[in-house]
């Protein structure tokens, strides 16, 4: 069991996602520059040819095409300023340009630095992406702190709570609670490191810090307008 418990706290410090039944989300994509070297060809002296380059792209997504133009210096030339347009692809923070130069006559080829962001699927802080899901670890064993806070109308307890690993108080449920209930327990999964996983979705509710809670009580929970249980 120590050796389970250890393991779910080490996926949820090196993961940036864990699991919460709620839509994953992607990292929006903006224009962005380049930085890097350039070489102007079809001259015959071409050490008189490379220099430094300062581009705008047209995106910063990771392992796509783009295009752009931008301005060149060429200190070992008697052309020293340049100003290309044309096409590239980004890598991940890298990215290859190939332009001509509408100063200089001559086609360019450029490599350099790009700030890219990956267009793969995310997931808030101590959420686990799961089949394109991202659910909660909602495992009693992996939580202190934990406090009852209110009763739902359809009976679902909500709890405050820490999870190991974490200063951060969530509020939530506590999947023991739903296992065997006939109308949730479809919401709760047993993961292959031994804890329970809820689907915060099937239940109409999401998991929140406890600062939302204050604020907004149980409609911070809930995915549906709701009354607070006699």
């Amino acid at each position: 069991m120590r050796y389970a418990m250890m393991t779910a706290m080490l996926m949820a410090t090196v993961t940036p996602c864990f699991a919460q039944g709620v839509p994953p989300e992607t990292k929006d994509t903006d224009p962005t520059v380049f930085l890097g070297m350039t070489v102007a060809l079809g001259s015959s002296d071409v050490s008189k040819q490379v220099g430094f380059t300062v581009k705008a792209l047209s995106s910063n997504a990771q392992d796509e095409a783009v295009f752009g133009g931008g301005v060149g210096y060429y200190p070992w030339s008697d052309d020293k300023i340049g100003l290309d347009l044309g096409v590239g692809y980004n890598f991940t923070n890298f990215g290859i340009f190939g332009g001509y130069d509408i100063l200089r006559r001559m086609p360019t080829v450029s490599v350099g630095y790009v700030p890219t962001v990956s267009d793969e699927l995310s997931c808030p802080p101590d959420l686990f992406l799961v089949d394109n899901v991202c659910e909660g670890i909602s495992d009693h064993r992996l939580k202190s702190a934990i406090m009852h806070l209110a009763t739902m109308p359809n009976g679902i307890r909500i709890y405050s709570f820490r999870y190991l690993w974490s200063e951060q108080v969530y509020v939530g449920v506590m999947a023991q609670d739903l296992i065997h209930h006939p109308a949730f327990g479809a919401a709760i999964k047993l993961a292959a490191d031994g804890f329970y996983r809820v689907n915060y979705s099937l239940l109409g509710l999401r998991m929140v810090t406890i600062q939302e809670w204050k604020r907004n009580g149980l409609a911070a929970v809930s995915l549906q307008p709701v009354a607070m249980a006699a």
